[in-house]
């Protein structure tokens, strides 16, 4: 017994230090990040410079002085209040509550966490109950039974850290699922204030179509009279019914867009399209914010797929050390004690105490390459995720970089949209005035309605994209959503109802 203590010791303390010879700490590898964005200097001000667009009957807080006003610093976990929309907010509540999508991603959160603390057990010793029965026959000799009834502990010391990497790598695990949920919960609010955006720019598209189809039927009645006047031919009568029908044919349409837009907004808050419906009736009324823009160093600490990504690092080096521990010796601690008998009854009156102490040492000798490969693999996989989390890096840099340009774009191309509409709208009261009074042809004034009525749908559709662009940018620089419940206590009490 002595000897065999003398072994463990020796066993223990050898492992003990090959083990922490294992364990290397974590380091996040380096990535060459620039100082500050390219397209920052040009995008930041023009964002936050708004051309209200031309909606008959809206109500514009839109900024149209030079003065920008002071950019907003997102709380990421809470950005879409920047739109100033009291109801997207309640929305956003809605989604972030109720989305079917996003309660699973926190369920294989809470998965991830069990496994975690089933993993961590191994570090603790075990005790189990033991029953054991036997009959021996021997030759020349009758029957014996022998009973036992007692309990058996066990313990590994862990020398090799085999079952420490294996915690660090099951935690990395819960965070790996943590990050996608909020990559998740990002893309789903970018999709509802998407499509919330979609259903208001739908509803100001529809303010132009109906407007100018007023316009287009006060023509018509003048026309219409004048022709039963006898002072012009049907001609001019039968080209405005025709502008008149094509205006009317671009309703349905839109009215399609929107009914989809507020389908999909249900769904997004886990409801049912049926009788679902907003109060806002266009885009005017909210506020295209200008966002302050965290460095690029930022994006490493705070970027939903590059903090996935090097979760998964964290995994592959837990797993790469684990490996490496398969070189190890492993020593395992047990322990008896009980109670014997020949017969089952004597187990509960005249049973014998029974007890014992063992160690068992095994080290790899020989195992036909497995441990080799297996570490061959894993340091590939390590490899391989780096590269990943350098793509990763790169991927969100240039998503911002693609967003501010964008924006920059976009800004610029809204500037000249309204003097296009501007140009197009005085050409049409020129062309509408002069014709009334016998100065130009019809022809003119037919031109003018198309003019006018192609440049206020465009103009609604580049307001469209800067709010669409702007979106971008804020789930590029990391938005997120904000941190659930664990949902692992219900989990457990649900799984434990019949």
């Amino acid at each position: 017994m002595r000897r065999l203590v003398h072994v463990a010791v020796a066993a223990l303390l050898a492992g003990a230090l090959l083990g922490c010879a294992v364990r290397t700490p974590y380091q996040r590898p380096s990535v060459a990040l620039p100082a500050q964005w390219q397209g920052q200097a040009d995008a930041v001000p023009e964002v936050a410079r708004e051309v209200a667009p031309d909606v008959p009957g809206a109500v514009a807080s839109a900024v149209t002085s030079s003065t920008a006003p002071a950019p907003v610093t997102l709380a990421w976990d809470q950005w879409w209040p920047a739109f100033g929309s009291d109801e997207l907010n309640r929305l956003a509540d809605a989604a972030v509550a109720g989305n079917h999508e996003l309660a699973a991603a926190q369920h294989r959160v809470a998965q991830a966490r069990a496994l975690v603390a089933a993993t961590r057990a191994a570090l603790a010793p075990r005790l189990d109950a033991r029953a054991d029965s036997a009959r021996t026959q021997r030759r020349g000799s009758s029957t014996e039974a022998l009973h036992e009834l007692g309990v058996t502990a066990s313990f590994d010391p862990d020398l090799s850290g085999a079952n420490r990497n294996a915690v660090d790598a099951a935690t990395g695990r819960v965070r790996q699922r943590e990050y996608a949920r909020e990559a998740l919960g990002a893309t789903l609010l970018v999709e509802l204030c998407e499509q919330y955006f979609r259903a208001l720019s739908a509803s100001d598209r529809l303010a132009i179509a109906r407007a100018n189809i007023a316009n287009a039927e006060s023509l018509l009645s003048l026309l219409v009279s004048r022709q039963q006047a006898g002072a012009l031919s049907g001609l001019e009568v039968l080209r405005q019914q025709g502008l008149l029908a094509s205006h009317r044919a671009t309703v349905p349409a839109l009215e399609q867009q929107r009914k989809s837009a507020l389908a999909a907004l249900a769904v997004l808050t886990g409801q049912a399209p049926q009788g679902f419906a907003i109060q806002a009736t266009s885009l005017a009324t909210l506020r295209l914010p200008s966002l302050a823009m965290a460095l690029p160093t930022e994006l490493i600490e705070r970027h939903p797929d590059v903090r996935q990504a090097e979760a998964e690092l964290t995994v592959a080096h837990a797993d790469l050390s684990t490996a490496r521990s398969a070189w190890q010796p492993r020593l395992r601690l047990s322990a008896r004690a009980g109670v014997e008998s020949a017969t089952l009854a004597g187990l509960f009156n005249a049973a014998t105490l029974v007890g014992g102490l063992g160690a068992s040492l095994l080290a790899p000798l020989f195992d036909g390459d497995a441990i080799r490969s297996q570490l061959s693999a894993a340091t590939s996989r390590q490899d391989e995720v780096i590269r990943l989390y350098h793509q990763a890096v790169l991927a969100a840099i240039r998503d911002v970089e693609d967003r501010l340009t964008a924006l920059h774009g976009f800004s610029a191309q809204a500037e000249q949209q309204q003097r296009v509409v501007d140009f197009a709208r005085t050409a049409l009261s020129m062309a509408d005035l002069r014709y009334r009074n016998g100065a130009t042809d019809y022809a003119t004034v037919l031109d003018a309605q198309r003019v006018l009525l192609v440049a206020q749908d465009a103009q609604a559709l580049i307001h469209l994209a800067r709010y669409s662009q702007t979106l971008g940018l804020v789930r590029a620089l990391g938005a997120g959503v904000p941190p659930a419940q664990p949902v692992a206590a219900v989990a457990l009490s649900n799984a434990a109802k019949p």
